[in-house]
């Protein structure tokens, strides 16, 4: 081999390893919105277009995405709620950053209400205590197997937090069974945090207590995606996992629905792979035309009041040009008759 035929392979390696180092970079270092519309009768009045922020299994301090990038993401969303579905810290405590994690906690806040639930790494931190202490300090709730009511613009809905236990077996039988709900939220729309995607059906086992949506995490996307194939490997799920992403609804059930977060954080291997960080951004609406219609309404009404032209304006516009031009025409016609 030549010397020249050799430098020239040699480029072309460190070009393509350059190229792959980079790829697994963005991979890991980037986060991503990824945006879902949950349509269900049941997301009436004000539900309707109700917007919900999940982050999940943040692994704090282990991320490597900056707190900065998912703080700015939410903050575009515009969110009403913002929900934490677990392992939102690493399972050792190297790099804690009290004053970090306070301000990421605080700023949150700040941008909408804030709900949290545990997941198994803030189980065995040492200082998932303390941490969960601190989000509370800053404005948020923890919800350890326990149900608030809530209001969007005065339509009330129940969110209910399903608490980590030492072992699984509180994923068997009724899973929500330590979560008490009074008469009248048993009658209302109810939304679930629930770390452990996996155990999807037996969040359902208490039809009183049967959540209409649940927000979960836990499988890390798979952690390695092939394209049109999926995630290759998820804890409690091992290869070729079922729940990893995306929006599932119990078989004959399609009002019944859960939606699924890869998260931010690598998960059992040290790097992710078609599979970058995220932050979910979900839309209630009882259907997508009338989410679309009140969107457009609004946009028009911003628009009007700026002076700007509107659909509606534009219509009525050429409607009262062909009016005119009608009448124009009609006179012209009657002037042309008394002529004669």
């Amino acid at each position: 081999m030549s010397k020249h035929h050799f430098l020239k392979k040699a480029l072309s390696w460190t070009a393509a390893g350059a190229g792959l180092a980079a790829y697994v970079y963005y991979q890991n270092y980037h986060v991503k919105q990824t945006n879902y519309y949950v349509e269900s009768p049941i997301f009436t009045e004000d539900l309707n277009g109700y917007r919900i922020a999940q982050i999940s299994d943040l692994h704090y301090p282990e991320q490597r995405v900056s707190l900065d990038d998912i703080l700015n993401r939410i903050d575009e969303m515009k969110p009403n709620l913002i929900v934490m579905t677990g392992d939102n810290l690493a399972k050792s405590i190297k790099g804690f950053d009290e004053k970090e994690w306070y301000a990421f906690a605080t700023a949150l806040t700040q941008m909408a209400l804030t709900y949290a639930v545990s997941g198994e790494n803030d189980l065995v931190n040492p200082l998932g205590r303390q941490a969960e202490q601190m989000l509370t300090k800053a404005g948020a709730t923890y919800l350890n197997d326990e149900a608030v009511t809530l209001t969007a613009h005065g339509t009330p809905f129940v969110l209910m937090g399903l608490m980590e236990k030492p072992t699984k077996r509180f994923l068997k039988g009724n899973a929500l069974q330590f979560i008490h709900l009074t008469p009248e939220q048993q009658s209302l729309p109810k939304l679930l945090l629930a770390h452990h995607p996996e155990a999807f059906l037996r969040y359902h086992e208490d039809i009183t207590k049967s959540p209409d949506l649940v927000f979960s995490g836990h499988a890390h996307g798979g952690e390695i995606r092939v394209p049109h194939f999926g995630g290759i490997k998820a804890k409690n799920q091992g290869t070729l996992p079922k729940y990893t992403d995306g929006v599932f609804h119990i078989p004959g059930s399609p009002n019944k629905q859960m939606v699924i977060s890869t998260g931010i954080a690598h998960g059992e291997l040290p790097i992710r792979l078609n599979n970058c960080p995220e932050i979910v951004n979900v839309v209630l609406t009882d259907s997508r035309q009338s989410l679309s219609d009140n969107l457009q309404q609004a946009v028009e009404t911003e628009t009007a009041l700026d002076g700007g032209y509107t659909v509606t304006r534009l219509q009525n516009d050429y409607e009262e040009r062909k009016r005119a031009k009608y009448q124009q025409h009609s006179q012209e016609s009657v002037e042309e008759t008394e002529s004669y």
